[in-house]
């Protein structure tokens, strides 16, 4: 999410809270977006998916072991469809762009959508 920093999002909860807004900071474990002149800050972990303008830049970051982000890293560099079902939301269907250590982007008609490890159900090719 750093790269996104300054940059509009819109936040879905695990809760169906939906702020849009500038994202202002990120920190360890939460976020804060500037929307309708108040601060939001939002636990990472409560997170369904952020929807950002453009892609994130990519962070630095080494890869610890393999586990599910590589299974995920094989299917985004083939660049098939997958559909993604996030727990409190809706399934998106699209391509995995980036996968990182914590996360997923997808790019889906409307923006692409950063995707929490956590909040993530499946993730199906088509």
């Amino acid at each position: 999410l750093r790269g996104a920093l300054g940059g509009q999002v819109t936040l879905h909860t695990l809760a169906s809270a939906v702020i849009s807004g500038v994202l202002e900071q990120v920190g360890a474990g939460f976020v804060v977006v500037e929307a309708a002149r108040a601060q939001w800050v939002v636990p990472t972990a409560r997170l369904a998916g952020v929807r950002m303008d453009s892609r994130a830049r990519e962070g630095s970051g080494v890869l610890a072991r393999l586990g599910v982000g590589h299974a995920l890293r094989e299917i985004a560099r083939d660049g098939q469809p997958v559909r993604v079902a996030v727990v409190g939301s809706d399934v998106s269907v699209g391509h995995l762009v980036r996968v990182g250590k914590d996360h997923v982007d997808l790019a889906a008609p409307g923006g692409v959508w950063t995707i929490p490890w956590g909040a993530i159900d499946y993730v199906a090719t088509t």
